[in-house]
């Protein structure tokens, strides 16, 4: 769990990171090169925890308090909420019923209340449209992301051609050694010599072998890497972002549904919507708040914290560790002055022994052509493996990529996800006060089982807007109107309504 948890908080952690060595262990590591300074987001981020970053079950396990304590504060808020809904059965002081003495003030609160309500809608849905400024910064990291890791894909790639045929070259050279060794003897010294050519040889051959060998578990992490951007970054991180933007969605419609949502059914659905995605908000806090201080506390210091995070295994760290300080060498830069080296001393001892004893062997002379070939290989791959252009990738990766864009990304994704839940929970109990300053329409227009038109088609419409049409329309058809037909008296009987509504019991809306 704690390492899913890793993977998708970070959502760049390969499975190369999170299966490697499971300790903590102090790394010596010293970056001229790197200029990164942790952003204040980053740094509010890591008050989190206030932890450093650290690649152990102990770490992962201690970062979980603050995102608990807060999923725990979402669960009691609703809690407390339905327990005060419920409470209204049996308690009148849970109801919070508006005055009814004096009509004025009655509706004076009525406005009030509605103007907050709007006010709370607004914020709520301006608020959850961070989610797409998170989503833009998101999108920007996963580009960086991409991007960088190709790069060294390519470099990788062209480092392993061109030391797969170097390596292919020691086999050419033994061959000639043996054909030169059966032409070319004589003194102690041609014998001497000889054995160096061979020695040699089998030096170059294991050198260039070893760092063919170093690549591919470089070649597999790297695929790994671009893997996990593509499964974490794009799908899964699509995934969360679209249950984000649906339960907006979900909740605007409960706003819509009704083009006058004073009417009680309509606040009444509104809560209980409300009541529904803030619940799954409750849901998504904990995996957003984790993600987001697992992430600070890593971006603190991304180039030590991602080194320390690679495993030892197959060189991996030490590789890490050179290309992205440019200091000192690595197993690969070893291998590779081994075999230059070797073609080195290859080369002048041929050489030696053509002006020699040996003077005119076609062995050796096609040795020394094999030699010429191997000189130019080395300083192509010398190009391939130059450490610089791989650290440029490695800042773009970790500093740009990472700790800018796509901490920002999920930054701004978890505080739209934490502001638009607490607004969502002021406005649920809002309206749960809110829908009891309007009456239930069935109530105030009985139906009539001698007409086939329910009461809020035979003038009233959807709201008030209705009585205002058939106020101003013709007074022929006012007066062809029934008292209880008559717009006028309808929206009478609405607030002698307000003045005489016994104290009901009401149920949860949900």
């Amino acid at each position: 769990m704690n390492d899913f948890l890793l993977v998708v908080g970070v959502c760049l952690l390969s499975s190369t990171f999170v299966n490697g060595d499971d300790s903590c262990s102090e790394l010596e590591y010293y970056n001229p090169s790197d200029t990164y300074t942790a952003s204040y987001i980053v740094t509010y981020g890591h008050y989190l925890s206030d932890k450093d970053f650290c690649k152990n079950e102990a770490y992962l396990d201690e970062i979980m308090t603050v995102p608990i304590v807060i999923a725990c504060i979402y669960i009691v808020m609703l809690l407390c909420f339905l327990a005060g809904m419920s409470g209204r059965v049996y308690y009148q002081a849970c109801k919070c019923r508006p005055p009814k003495e004096d009509n004025i003030e009655y509706e004076k609160q009525r406005a009030i209340n509605l103007s907050l309500f709007y006010i709370l809608c607004c914020l709520v849905l301006v608020l959850d449209q961070l989610v797409f400024i998170g989503n833009y910064r998101i999108d920007l990291s996963i580009k960086t992301l991409s991007g960088a890791t190709s790069s060294v894909q390519d470099a990788t790639q062209e480092m392993k051609t061109d030391s797969q045929t170097l390596f292919n070259l020691g086999s050419v050279l033994s061959t000639e050694y043996t054909a030169a060794a059966q032409t070319c003897s004589g003194s102690a010294t041609t014998n001497a010599s000889m054995s160096y050519l061979d020695g040699n040889i089998t030096a170059y051959t294991n050198a260039m072998s070893s760092y063919t060998t170093s690549l591919t578990p470089i070649s597999d992490f790297l695929n790994d890497v671009e893997d996990d951007i593509q499964v974490y970054g794009v799908v899964y991180r699509s995934i969360a972002l679209y249950i984000i933007w649906a339960l907006a969605i979900l909740f605007t419609f409960g706003v819509l549904h009704y083009n006058r949502v004073e009417f009680r059914y309509g606040l009444k659905l509104t809560m209980g919507i409300g009541v529904i995605v803030y619940a799954l908000y409750a849901l998504l806090s904990f995996p957003w708040t984790y993600s987001t201080s697992l992430l600070a506390d890593f971006c603190v210091f991304p180039s030590y914290n991602a080194v320390k995070s690679l495993p030892t295994r197959d060189s991996l760290q030490e590789i890490g560790v050179y290309y992205s300080t440019c200091v000192g060498g690595c197993t690969l830069t070893d291998n590779y002055q081994l075999a230059r080296d070797s073609v080195n001393y290859l080369n002048a001892t041929s050489v030696a022994l053509r002006q020699g004893e040996c003077a005119g062997n076609a062995a050796l002379l096609n040795m020394q052509n094999t030699l010429h070939s191997a000189q130019s290989g080395l300083d192509a791959l010398f190009f391939s493996q130059a450490c610089a252009p791989i650290q440029t990738q490695w800042f773009k990766f970790w500093n740009s990529g990472v700790c800018d864009d796509l901490y920002a990304g999920s930054f701004y994704v978890w505080g739209s996800q934490l502001l638009t839940s607490f607004f969502l929970f002021i406005l649920i109990v809002c309206v749960s006060i809110t829908y009891q300053f309007y009456p239930d329409l069935t109530q105030v227009y009985p139906s009539d089982p001698n007409k086939s038109k329910g009461p809020l088609e035979q003038g009233s419409g959807r709201g008030s807007n209705s009585f205002n049409s058939s106020h101003n329309s013709n007074s022929a058809v006012g007066d062809m109107m029934s008292p209880e037909e008559d717009p006028q008296n309808n929206l009478n009987r609405v607030l002698a309504f307000h003045e005489a509504e016994a104290d009901d019991d009401m149920t949860l809306p949900l």
